[in-house]
Parts: C-alpha cells; structure tokens; sequence
C-alpha cells in the first residue's frame, strides 16, 4: 500500500503541472514595436517586475520577479517575433507552472486592446489585372482635348481630319 502512494505521489510530480517544459504563445495584428512597447510597459509599471536585459531590434525583454511568498528572485522572458502575417509573442517562466506564463501573455494581450483598440486589419494586396479598356482609355484622354487648347473633340469627324479650318 505504501508503495502505490509513492508511485502515484512520483507519476504527479513526473506527469503533472511541471514548470519550465512549456512556453506559453500569443499572436497579435499589432505591429512588432508596438507589441515591444507595451510588453515593456506591462512588466515594468503593470507588474512592478524589474526588467534585467532588452533589446528592442531583436526584440526581447528579460526580467526578474519575486513570485508569492518566494524568498528568491525568478527569472523570465517575453520574445517577440514577426512572421507573414502575425506578431508572434513568447512568454517563458522556466520555475513557474505554464499558468503562469499564460497569466503574463493574456495580460499583455488585454493591454494591447485596451490600449490600442483592435489590431489594424492587413488588407491582402489585390493583383494586378491590365483591363483591355485601359488602352482604349488612354487613346480617347488625348483625344479629348485636354491640355491642347484645341476644341478637336467638339467638332465633327471630318473637321478633324482638315485642320486648314
């Protein structure tokens, strides 16, 4: 009996909420910058966490914090990433449950939209289609007179054809 409990107290510990295995993940609309700035302002003023390493070009912060009744200082970091379509954000707590990095990026997202409102839509660039009038629309503008001083466009065809009259 004593040794059921233990192997069941160790599959726990092996296979339950084991900090620093997972990184929790969050994509955004907002652009890369603007996501930096708000992370830096989230750890710094929201949270109070010291901010240790950043760096702006390559976007990421590292930072320390004391956590609960934890007589020690834990460590962090918020990596920020642009891809194709999206800003990708990276919150990693290796001493904290995954939780716990889910509470740091759901704040930042909520600060993001409580900041700046809904990320820009990125509209899709539309291809280019030559359309066959486009040619035809070029011949008729200088056709009409435009810019010439001639009323050419106003008269009949066959005064445009003599232009003695």
């Amino acid at each position: 009996m004593r040794w059921h409990l233990i192997a069941l107290f160790a599959s726990v510990l092996l296979f339950g909420s084991t900090p620093g295995l997972a990184n929790v993940e969050a994509e955004t609309g907002h652009t890369k910058a603007r996501t930096y700035s708000a992370a830096l302002r989230y750890l710094r003023i929201d949270l109070g966490y010291e901010v240790t390493e950043q760096d702006s070009e390559a976007a990421y912060l590292l930072f320390r914090f004391k956590h609960g009744r934890a007589k020690r200082m834990l460590r962090g970091s918020v990596e920020i990433v642009q891809t194709e379509k999206q800003v990708r954000v990276f919150v990693k707590i290796p001493e904290l449950p995954e939780y716990e990095e889910r509470r740091v990026s759901d704040g930042l997202m909520a600060k993001l939209r409580r900041e700046y409102g809904a990320p820009p839509r990125r509209e899709k660039p539309k291809p280019k289609t030559p359309s066959s009038d486009s040619a035809f629309d070029k011949d008729s503008d200088s056709d009409s007179g435009s810019g010439s001083g001639d009323d050419a466009g106003d008269r009949p065809a066959d005064e445009k054809a003599d232009p003695k009259r």
